[in-house]
């Protein structure tokens, strides 16, 4: 008997063997795959986005713009419906902008912002847009309000911290803090503005995707 005859592949060794083969080409299509959603994500200065924050209007009624702490602009916060906590981070800077406008320049409180922002086309013409926001000695406070109907971020007493006009008008020390926010929305196209998350909130509460802050 041939001492080779043994050595021929049984029919498991050669499934295993015809996986084996398709490896490499199962790796290159994953590949590829990988590099074509890279290259269809386009980053966009963080810039754009901070400045799209406090731009939008709410109508007051009277030819103005509702603000919810005035005279600052609006920005949104966060508000827990069970313990009725209620959250305020000035995560794109417009409140201590204000203050400096407000000072012309006296009195700033140093907030400094950093991130970045992805935009990644999608089959249907929109574009999935993607925003990672660092901030740093962001003014912070919170409230607690009375209930879920009556929550007032203007009115409601303080738990810590003062807002952006106690800062000027009563001279109280702020609260800094320091906040990860990261949000993911639709937007009518790759290139068009981005938007500010108070018209998300509004007006375009379908476009959210996600958003969390850790602070």
């Amino acid at each position: 008997m041939n001492k080779h005859q043994d050595q021929r592949p049984t029919s498991d060794q050669r499934r295993v063997m015809s996986k084996l083969a398709a490896l490499p080409l199962a790796l290159a299509l994953v590949a590829l795959c990988l590099t074509a959603s890279r290259l269809n994500a386009a980053p966009r200065p963080i810039e754009e986005f901070l400045a799209a924050q406090g731009t939008y209007c709410i109508d007051d009624g009277a030819g103005g713009c509702f603000l919810f702490v005035p005279p600052a602009p609006n920005y949104i916060g966060w508000f827990d419906p069970i313990t009725l906590y209620a959250l305020s981070v000035d995560y794109a800077g417009l409140a201590n902008a204000w203050i400096e406008s407000e000072s012309g320049g006296a009195v700033s409180l140093g907030t400094t912002m950093s991130g970045s922002v992805n935009e990644r086309s999608l089959p249907d013409g929109r574009a999935e847009g993607s925003v990672v926001l660092h901030t740093r000695d962001a003014l912070t406070w919170a409230i607690q309000s009375p209930s879920v109907a009556e929550i007032d971020f203007a009115a409601n007493p303080l738990l810590f911290g003062c807002r952006a006009h106690d800062v000027l008008d009563d001279g109280q020390e702020p609260a800094l803090g320091e906040c990860t926010l990261k949000v993911k929305f639709l937007n009518p196209a790759p290139g068009a503005p981005l938007p500010d998350l108070m018209e998300l909130f509004i007006e375009r509460f379908a476009d959210f995707i996600s958003i969390s802050i850790v602070a």
